[in-house]
């Protein structure tokens, strides 16, 4: 589900330190059918993007055509990412009825449901499955909508770049096509930790049941250590280039154990027949934080794992090397350009 049409193969994700970006050719079905061409990062100035939303776009636009030529990305149509606090994301119930019918019912509740006029936003609807109701079978729907505005400033940093939107979707929910089908029983808590902001996922019989935005960052955990946020995660031998005090590890790690508690208790009060979690799954650049997991696991009393976001995809040798090492911090990423590779669905 998209904020604008679809295609594409290259993922393309923004946020207040950085730009990542990443090319895939070939088929999204079988494994090793996609292939990674090419992926790249680069640093953005500080207060290009703002709290997940771009306000000088002729400074990201540079910073853009930089990774396009450093990364050697060949296809100038981006997937964009897109997730900050004027993206939402709304679970709905309707009676099933006939897909003709239904956007017509879905805008009546539209309005209802998203805090913003709907003539100032961008949005879009998926139907998620079926579930009884009182009276009929009721349709489960997941709406996402964003600020026009907002939108305008990512699509004017792409022009600066020569860069082309082909799909807009909400970064997060890319993240539901690089996890492993869900297991039957059991809710599984996706939690992706990034630079300015993070979000958390609840995924329960294969299905979303929550999107939270929440402000876990990785800057804040820098500002604790008083160093760059690159220093304050693990490179690829395991260790970080600032030490962890374990006072200090323990309160922001607290604070992505608090998030987590709230997300599956609101998911639990939400559900009429709610899954226990199984597992938490953390993703992106926070997974580097040194002892992260292990103090995760302990808390929490469920098994915490690392996402794994390039399973079934082929790997040059050249980009291999390391591969594990820092995958996590472009799994977002992936699932955007996997959306390409499928033609927008």
């Amino acid at each position: 589900m998209g904020l604008l049409g679809s295609g594409g193969a290259v993922g393309l994700e923004l946020d207040t330190v950085e730009a990542r970006a990443v090319e895939l050719r070939g088929k999204a079905g079988a494994a090793g059918a996609a292939t990674l061409t090419a992926w790249g990062r680069v640093s953005l100035p500080p207060g290009a993007v703002v709290d997940g939303m771009v306000s000088q776009p002729e400074l990201v636009g540079k910073a853009l055509a930089e990774l396009w030529s450093a990364g050697r990305i060949t296809s100038r149509e981006v997937v964009l990412g897109v997730v900050n606090r004027e993206v939402l994301v709304r679970f709905a119930v309707v009676p099933v009825m006939p897909r003709t019918k239904l956007f017509g019912v879905i805008r009546h509740h539209a309005r209802d449901l998203l805090p913003i006029p709907l003539d100032t936003a961008v949005w879009d609807y998926t139907v998620i499955g079926e579930r009884p109701g009182l009276e009929s079978r009721m349709f489960e729907l997941l709406l996402v909508a964003a600020r026009r505005e907002m939108l305008d400033g990512f699509l004017l940093a792409l022009a600066f770049a020569r860069l082309e939107p082909r799909d807009i979707d909400v970064a997060s929910l890319a993240l539901l096509r690089v996890m492993p089908p869900s297991p039957a029983d059991g809710a599984v808590v996706l939690v992706d930790l990034g630079n300015g902001s993070s979000t958390v996922l609840v995924i329960a019989r294969g299905m979303l049941r929550l999107a939270r935005f929440v402000s876990v960052s990785l800057e804040a955990a820098a500002g604790m250590l008083g160093c760059s946020v690159e220093e304050a995660l693990a490179g690829p031998g395991g260790t970080a280039h600032r030490q962890w005090p374990a006072e200090t590890l323990a309160a922001w790690a607290g604070g992505v154990e608090a998030e987590i508690r709230a997300s599956v208790d609101y998911y639990q009060r939400q559900e009429p027949e709610p899954e226990a979690v199984s597992e938490v799954v953390l993703s992106g650049r926070g997974v580097r934080v040194p002892g992260l997991t292990t103090q995760l696991e302990g808390n929490l009393g469920v098994p915490v794992r690392i996402i794994e976001p390039l399973q079934g995809i082929t790997l040059p040798a050249g980009i291999a090397e390391n591969s594990s090492w820092s995958a996590p911090d472009f799994a977002t990423c992936i699932g955007l350009a996997r959306r390409g590779l499928e033609g927008g669905r």
